[in-house]
């Protein structure tokens, strides 16, 4: 192998080192995850996921996932993780179904996108702006 291959080949271990070789689990999404603005890293609510597939969301930006005009909401719904492959570096989605929140909007469904290494999520599918979301340990 030539010089230049071992090193190619050194950079691409430790990327998947470093971001896992599998798609997301149940496991990986449960727990509490804080949402920030990615233009300007302004608090953005945040959304806790519970084992028997419900969440709690607080002080989330609804125009986020419905359209619907600016405003901020807790909610309480179900998820669904749903793995669309085996690559761990597709987008895979969370489905959220909004079953009740204190602002009286109707039930709703939305989606959002978890990426390589499964530490963020993010509102849009490209991953930039909207609100991103980041696991808390």
């Amino acid at each position: 192998m030539s010089k230049y291959g071992k090193i190619a080949l050194t950079i691409l271990s430790a990327i998947l080192s470093l971001v896992g070789c599998a798609p997301p689990t149940r496991d990986d999404i449960l727990g509490t995850w804080i949402g920030y603005y990615a233009s300007n890293r302004e608090p953005a609510g945040s959304f806790e996921f519970f084992e028997d597939g419900t969440f709690e969301a607080r002080d989330i930006p609804v125009e986020e996932f419905l359209w619907a005009p600016p405003q901020r909401i807790d909610a309480q719904g179900t998820w669904e993780l749903d793995v669309s492959s085996n690559d761990p570096f597709a987008v895979h989605r969370i489905i959220l179904v909004f079953l009740s929140n204190d602002s009286g909007l109707p039930e709703f469904e939305s989606v959002i996108y978890i990426f390589i290494g499964g530490k963020t999520l993010f509102t849009n599918v490209e991953g930039v702006g909207g609100v991103h979301f980041e696991k808390q340990r």
